[in-house]
């Protein structure tokens, strides 16, 4: 009686035993990251909206918040409903740390990281589809005197000549 070795783990055939779970999760996570970037750039979309409408009222620290509780709860709401499935990773450092430890494989890996940057496209399309005007990537505003990084502390500190 002779029989075969198992496949190692590497093996083409083991690598895409469950291509079908994992194309699955994929599409699940590219809605997932969709999701959760439509939310937190809709929310900073508002946030720029509204300090454009109001010249006093909103500082750049409300305006931080704002932008970190919109991130924040449109986290909490795109994992509560894809983490069952896809685990929630929305994000490829997570994936890749996943992979790093042995908790997913390297085709789930590589499905979802693509999933991911596309879901990252759609959700900033959906933004800038949705919302007048441009994206607002950069949410807090540039000081009235643009300086240098240099005369920042701790830089302007340790960059500063000794005498």
């Amino acid at each position: 009686m002779e029989h075969s070795p198992a496949p190692s783990k590497w093996s083409t055939q083991s690598l895409f035993a469950g291509i079908g779970d994992d194309i699955h999760a994929a599409v699940l996570e590219f809605c997932g990251t969709t999701v959760f970037l439509t939310l937190a750039f809709g929310g900073v979309q508002a946030s720029a909206a509204e300090a454009g409408s109001v010249a006093e009222g909103a500082t750049s620290v409300m305006r931080i918040m704002y932008i970190a509780v919109s991130f924040g709860l449109a986290l909490l709401v795109s994992a509560w409903l894809f983490f069952r499935v896809t685990g929630g990773l929305f994000n490829p450092n997570v994936s890749l740390s996943l992979l790093l430890v042995g908790v997913i494989g390297p085709v789930r890996f590589v499905l979802y990281c693509i999933a991911q940057l596309l879901g990252g496209i759609a959700a900033a399309a959906l933004i800038l589809g949705l919302t007048p005007g441009p994206l607002m990537s950069k949410y807090v505003p540039y000081r009235s005197t643009q300086t240098e990084v240099a005369d920042e502390l701790p830089f302007k500190y340790l960059l500063s000549p000794r005498r």
